[in-house]
């Protein structure tokens, strides 16, 4: 992971540009982003598989297809997104923590937006106005007849905009004739450990999987000081990046199936009442190296939230968007994430798309050895924003 790299993405916000949002207003729409992610960690968690997502980039989705709805699809929406503020302060104070986010970081972390919608079709300018004004979408206005140019050019920007790291996200079979809009967020990170890992000190060692069978994994290993805890059965372990503004939190379960429990116990309050306990400790830790991607259709799981109408092309009302009550209807909601995490630090992206359419040794140190499941998160430390959760069960 090159050093250089960082600080490529350009900054696209100044001061003029940026939402004016309350301090209080931008903690509630950290918070709600935080609550959102525990939830649909919660609904996402069944399965014994890796789990990777971006609660930042499916909030900020969901958020501009808030922006058109109308009546109960609209109030389904805040309550799936835990909305604590009136909508117009809601988008304010989200395109403000964007903008937070993003500044002074000391990593790259870029997010974008994009509005295609059907020329035939136009958007109210109220709602494109809301997007530009609050999220710096790109507004585009295609022709979803051609479903191949469609499909090559939103895979296109996403791939952009992540580094091509997330190459495909949208398939041609799902744009037709009816298709009236498509909106899409992209997130990107990259950032470098604040301590990095020496690889001359990165050896095989056993993972140990939730049913019991183990691989040999590639470990890094490093001796430092880091805020470290241990409270309720787990460890937790904070691994801060260059420009100490974001970092990755590491909730480890003492016993080696212990994820079970974990993954129960877990809400953003608990996390809250884990973080507090950190102290400044030195720690042996030992961490596998891991890559992996996920791909989420999320319609099941917004359903299970109370996002429901949005869905039904009898009940949706997203007249905010083109004037039209029982015009429109969310189609789809894919998200797709990748993270790499290596000696030298991190790297993650996401996309989330929406689609509307018409109708062993006791060590002299605390030991913090990752050699079974555990849950990650990449968090910006002053809102305390999650912009990434998952979890690893499988390093190999």
């Amino acid at each position: 992971m090159s050093r250089e790299l960082r600080g490529e993405v350009p900054n696209f916000f100044t001061k003029r540009d940026v939402p004016t949002a309350s301090s209080e207003e931008k903690k509630s729409a950290a918070r709600s982003i935080n609550q959102l992610a525990f939830n649909l960690y919660g609904k996402l968690g069944h399965s014994k598989d890796n789990l990777f997502f971006s609660p930042f980039s499916i909030s900020t989705a969901l958020s501009m297809t808030l922006g058109g709805a109308r009546g109960p699809t609209a109030s389904q929406l805040r309550g799936g997104l835990d909305v604590g503020l009136s909508n117009a302060r809601w988008h304010a104070a989200m395109g403000n923590l964007g903008a937070t986010v993003q500044s002074g970081s000391g990593c790259t972390l870029h997010t974008a937006n994009g509005l295609w919608a059907a020329a035939a079709h136009p958007t109210l300018s109220s709602y494109s106005g809301l997007l530009r004004d609050n999220y710096w979408a790109e507004i585009e206005s295609v022709d979803f007849q051609d479903e191949v140019e469609v499909c090559r050019t939103i895979n296109t920007w996403v791939k952009d905009r992540t580094r091509n790291r997330i190459p495909h996200i949208v398939d041609e079979n799902a744009i037709d004739s009816l298709t009236r809009m498509i909106l899409v967020n992209a997130v990107y990170f990259r950032g470098d450990w604040l301590h990095v890992f020496d690889k001359r000190f990165t050896y095989p060692d056993d993972f140990y999987r939730l049913d019991g069978s183990n691989s040999v994994v590639p470990f890094m290993n490093q001796t430092g000081t880091f805020n470290f805890a241990e409270a309720g059965g787990v460890k937790v372990l904070e691994l801060p990046y260059e420009g100490a503004a974001v970092s990755m939190l590491i909730i480890l379960p003492n016993q080696k199936n212990g994820l079970s429990g974990l993954e129960k116990r877990l809400t953003a309050t608990v996390l809250d009442k884990w973080s507090q306990t950190l102290r400044r400790t030195r720690v042996e830790v030992m961490l596998p190296r891991f890559t992996f991607e996920t791909d989420l259709s999320l319609e099941k799981v917004l359903r299970s939230l109370g996002v429901v109408d949005a869905f039904d092309a009898e009940k949706a009302d997203f007249s905010g968007v083109n004037g039209h009550k029982n015009d429109l209807y969310l189609d789809a909601v894919l998200h797709k994430a990748f993270v790499e995490v290596n000696e030298e630090g991190t790297e993650a992206a996401a996309a989330t798309v929406s689609m509307a359419k018409s109708t062993g040794r006791p060590p002299p140190l605390p030991e913090f050895m990752a050699d079974h499941p555990f849950v990650f998160l990449i968090r910006h430390k002053t809102t305390g924003a999650i912009l990434f959760l998952g979890r690893l069960t499988d390093p190999s």
